[in-house]
């Protein structure tokens, strides 16, 4: 919200003040700041508590993140993956790794890559996908 705020008051400011070429530089100005953010960004509310790369590996490291839908994340100590949309599902298995941005990268052993942003609100962990949606943890157990 806030970002687009910002596109508003420079265009808004802009507009008045300024035309053709520099108004177009204004906007792009803007749209640069915007693509500049996490790309969960959008999905993160005033009261999310974030997390330096440290930090969320200590949050993580040796744990299982057991969300609503009953699928499980598991984080090991030696940066080990494995993800399971149902606890006697398949494994999909890799590597992950923190970002300073509050964000864990997991890149598969598929070859596939994603980074999603773990906030706390409140006392739950929640789970930002690039799009914006959140998904809380439900509990946050270590791994057995």
């Amino acid at each position: 919200m806030r970002l687009i705020s910002l596109r508003a008051w420079l265009c808004a400011r802009t507009s008045s003040l300024m035309s053709g070429r520099a108004l177009r530089s204004a906007t792009v100005l803007a749209v640069l700041i915007a693509a500049a953010e996490p790309s969960a960004a959008q999905g993160l509310r005033d009261s999310d508590a974030t997390f330096d790369a440290p930090g969320l590996s200590d949050v993580l490291s040796g744990q299982t993140l057991e969300f609503f839908d009953g699928s499980l994340a598991r984080y090991a100590a030696d940066e080990g993956y494995e993800y399971r949309y149902r606890p006697d599902g398949p494994p999909f298995v890799g590597a992950w790794r923190t970002t300073e941005q509050s964000e864990v990268c997991v890149t598969f052993d598929n070859g596939f890559s994603r980074c999603d942003v773990i906030v706390r609100s409140g006392a739950r962990l929640v789970l930002i996908t690039g799009d914006g949606v959140r998904f809380p943890v439900r509990e946050v157990r270590p791994n057995s």
